[in-house]
């Protein structure tokens, strides 16, 4: 069985989709940590997770280069949902008082954080203690809103993801690249996931089956490393 995952951060952990590609079966499971995705007995051949992967040392306004092209091709209003990452050492903060003091102190004129940036700041860490160079080939940042870029024909989606028009247009793009009915998957997902989590893990795994045919695209095309080897991209 050769399968491909894509996981989204959700309140009690990871919702993942797991995917056989040859078959086309489909489950949706739930992660406390993102580790333990790489330990089960159907391993993923390739991890997708929505996430940033590689973190600058000293923050910037705009934030990484991948993160300014993604904003650039999502235009408005969809390019504010990618969101800075944080720099590196802002990762130990306890507070969003210390996040915002910490990241700006590693630059002059250094950027504060966001909220939405902060609110997943246990998760950055998670996966920036996990990820090293030579697993980056099996586990890769995407963005679920440049997955659904590449779906529909390089036109980002411009309905809320949180709304029923955003969810549904959403649905019909799965639907289509994957020929087949995904409602199961949102009716039977694990209790606190919400749908948007479930749709947003569909996109990754989606990706993850574009990078195992080689057909996914880099964003930058010839990504920077970070100081701790890893490359700054987003894959779509």
């Amino acid at each position: 069985m050769t399968c491909v995952a894509g996981a989204d951060g959700c309140k009690t952990g990871w919702v993942v989709i797991l995917r056989d590609v040859r078959s086309g079966r489909m489950e949706v499971r739930l992660a406390s940590r993102i580790g333990e995705v790489l330990r089960w007995q159907a391993t993923p051949e390739i991890l997708c997770v929505d996430i940033p992967i590689g973190l600058l040392d000293h923050a910037v306004a705009g934030g990484r280069e991948c993160d300014k092209a993604a904003r650039a091709l999502l235009g408005r209003p969809r390019g504010s949902s990618v969101f800075s990452p944080p720099a590196r050492r802002t990762l130990k903060a306890k507070t969003f008082k210390e996040a915002l003091r910490l990241n700006r102190k590693t630059s002059p004129n250094g950027p504060g954080i966001a909220i939405q940036a902060y609110s997943i700041l246990p998760k950055i860490r998670e996966v920036d203690e996990l990820v090293t160079p030579s697993l980056q080939r099996r586990v890769v940042e995407v963005h679920p809103e440049l997955c659904f870029y590449e779906m529909n024909r390089h036109r980002p989606v411009v309905e809320p993801k949180k709304r029923a028009a955003g969810r549904e247009r959403r649905m019909q793009l799965l639907q289509k690249v994957w020929a087949r009915e995904l409602s199961e998957l949102i009716d039977f997902r694990p209790r606190g996931v919400a749908r948007d989590d479930v749709i947003d893990a569909m996109a990754a795994c989606w990706t993850g089956e574009r990078l195992l045919r080689k057909e996914e695209t880099h964003l930058p095309v010839e990504p920077p490393r970070d100081s701790r080897g890893l490359r700054m991209e987003i894959v779509r």
